[in-house]
């Protein structure tokens, strides 16, 4: 909902309409006191409450921080008044928000699109930084990298729910797919791919697995070399490299408290001179070894909860996230809160029977 951040209201609308459903939580509190538990939501909460104790000893970014912990908080809403819903009830919502979500991000492709950065179009032709035309200044994002992103926990949250009901969605699903093509995000077109192998690639019968990892396996292996054949003139692609090798640098020499606690989000290009543009190195550089085993704790729980279907978008999610990272994903906790009602109304129907 950053489509009208900077037209109608001063504070991004995520965390506007983050805010609104928060106070609606509270009032349900205050009338009905007694909490419905659920463990899901208690590595989140840890996490939290980790974040607010130790980030305000390295003054990071407050607005951002903020935008971090509402991202992490929206499960907690999303699953709370979820849970009060009825089946039809959810399923309307869950089709509300899929359709909804899909003509916002048709909206941020267009604009995009439309609106090119001009001063790489010198390039076209020559290289492949002439994609950074279509790649900045969105109306959802910065960089066209959080655009694809967004795109695929969408979609493979699409995937999951067309799995589970008749309505398939094909054209908003075909839709995606043409926006994240041309997002030109090269580690959400990889994450796409690998985490279509894990859906379809491991089903079935032998020869379907077979022909459909063949495919997949030539796809990568033509994308690896195509971006091989690139590497000398590939900027991102050196930067990732880059990273890495400054990173190790870094953790040798770095101060034993900073190595446990971190320096502080968004503070990750401070010490390596460049933003760290994968999430372990992020959340290892700016919130510590503690707050990496936070991170994979809060993964490992949501693959439990809800009997390993949320790794229908934790694995491309990840995938991508190795080369292009943003910490404000409330769109991840949201489709993995609502995969965990999906999971938790399929069991209390199996109780029933």
């Amino acid at each position: 909902m950053s489509l009208i951040s900077h037209t109608l209201l001063s504070i991004p609308p995520t965390i506007f309409l983050f805010l609104i459903s928060m106070f609606f939580l509270t009032l349900t509190l205050i009338n009905k006191p007694r909490i419905e538990y659920h463990n899901i939501l208690f590595i989140p909460i840890l996490f939290i409450i980790y974040l607010l104790t130790t980030q305000p000893f390295f003054f990071p970014s407050l607005h951002r921080v903020f935008g971090l912990l509402c991202s992490f908080l929206y499960i907690v809403p999303v699953v709370y008044f979820g849970s009060k819903l009825k089946t039809q009830e959810l399923e309307k919502v869950i089709n509300f928000f899929i359709i909804f979500s899909f003509i916002i991000l048709v909206s941020e492709g267009i604009s995009r699109l439309i609106d090119p950065e001009m001063k790489y179009a010198q390039f076209k032709g020559v290289d492949s930084r002439w994609i950074y035309m279509y790649k900045f200044d969105g109306i959802m994002y910065t960089d066209s990298n959080a655009t694809g992103l967004h795109i695929i926990c969408l979609f493979f949250f699409i995937l999951y729910w067309a799995r589970e009901r008749e309505k398939k969605f094909l054209f908003i699903r075909w839709g995606l797919i043409i926006l994240l093509i041309f997002t030109f995000s090269r580690a959400a077109w990889l994450g796409a791919i690998i985490g279509l192998i894990y859906i379809y690639g491991f089903k079935g019968k032998y020869f379907k697995r077979f022909i459909i990892f063949m495919s997949t396996s030539g796809i990568i292996v033509a994308f690896l070399g195509i971006g091989y054949s690139k590497i000398s003139g590939d900027i991102s692609f050196l930067s990732k490299l880059y990273i890495l090798e400054t990173t190790y640098d870094y953790l040798k020499s770095a101060d034993i408290m900073n190595l446990i606690f971190g320096v502080g989000f968004f503070k990750s290009e401070e010490v390596l001179g460049i933003y760290g543009h994968n999430i372990f190195i992020v959340f290892l550089l700016e919130s510590g070894i503690i707050g990496l085993t936070f991170i994979l704790m809060l993964f490992s729980s949501f693959v439990y909860y809800t009997r390993k279907k949320a790794l229908w978008v934790l694995i491309p999610y990840l995938v991508t996230s190795f080369s292009a990272i943003t910490t404000f994903v409330p769109y991840l906790y949201g489709t993995v809160g609502l995969i965990y009602l999906i999971e938790q109304s399929k069991l209390n129907r199996h109780k029933c029977k």
